[in-house]
């Protein structure tokens, strides 16, 4: 809460990250520029409750030039990125079942979407 999380997990491989978790409130009041920069996110949450992730946060470049493929997989997405700014969220990404199976209530309401999944694999 309140971090800079900028460059986390640069060029990591996060796969399976928090699979099975519970992370509610993840990144609130964050500034998470280029979180997951240039990584392999397979699987980034899959089976969690993401409850407001990201909620209120600067997530410019979040995922930027990554393999999102099953991100949030089975999960509850909801308010994910509330009140964001969530330009170029995924640019030049592959998100290939983004969100698969999962309860996106309100996904990005409220948020400046400009450029989101921008040249992606859909």
């Amino acid at each position: 809460m309140r971090c800079d999380l900028r460059n986390f997990g640069e060029k990591c491989d996060l796969r399976n990250f928090g699979k099975r978790c519970e992370v509610r409130n993840f990144g609130g009041m964050c500034d998470l520029r280029n979180f997951g920069g240039m990584c392999d996110l397979r699987n980034f949450g899959g089976m969690c409750d993401l409850r407001n992730f990201g909620m209120r946060c600067d997530l410019r470049n979040y995922g930027g030039m990554c393999d999102l493929r099953n991100f949030g997989e089975k999960c509850d997405l909801r308010n994910f990125g509330e009140r964001c700014d969530l330009r170029n969220l995924g640019g030049r990404c592959d998100l290939r079942n983004f969100g698969g199976m999962c309860d996106l209530r309100n996904f990005g309401m409220r948020c400046d979407l400009r450029n989101f999944g921008e040249r992606c694999v859909t």
